[in-house]
């Protein structure tokens, strides 16, 4: 089950016309019920996504306990991070949410489908301007 949902993660990045690369490193548990997995993505225009999840399988489940997804331009600037550190107990969301450049936002955590979308309209719009 957990292996599954990885093996979903690495096939979407595989798939998309926007990744030139990615590298994942997985750390399961010896039964495996939980599994910390990080690494990075490089896209068309040197820009990175760096991922960083820890799942837990709990029953017929498998729910991400922490998260973070951060992407940054070419140049290593911060564009915008998903992820749930509780440190804005304000949002609505709490503990999820998005930083961008100047603020925080809600939001739910992310699908991966969600952030490759996000992503490529970012690509789109800077290669347009």
């Amino acid at each position: 089950m957990i292996r599954q949902y990885v093996s979903n993660i690495e096939r979407l990045f595989s798939l998309s016309p926007i990744v030139l690369s990615s590298d994942f490193q997985k750390h399961f548990d010896p039964l495996e019920k939980s599994l910390y997995i990080k690494g990075g993505v490089i896209f068309i225009d040197a820009s990175v996504l760096s991922i960083a999840i820890f799942l837990v399988k709990s029953g017929n489940k498998v729910q991400p306990e922490k998260y973070r997804f951060q992407y940054m331009d070419s140049k290593g600037e911060m564009l915008f991070r998903y992820d749930n550190a509780r440190h804005h107990p304000e949002l609505k969301t709490f503990p999820h949410h998005k930083h961008t450049e100047n603020t925080v936002k809600e939001t739910a955590m992310p699908d991966i489908e969600d952030i490759i979308n996000e992503i490529s309209v970012i690509i789109l719009k800077r290669r347009s301007s």
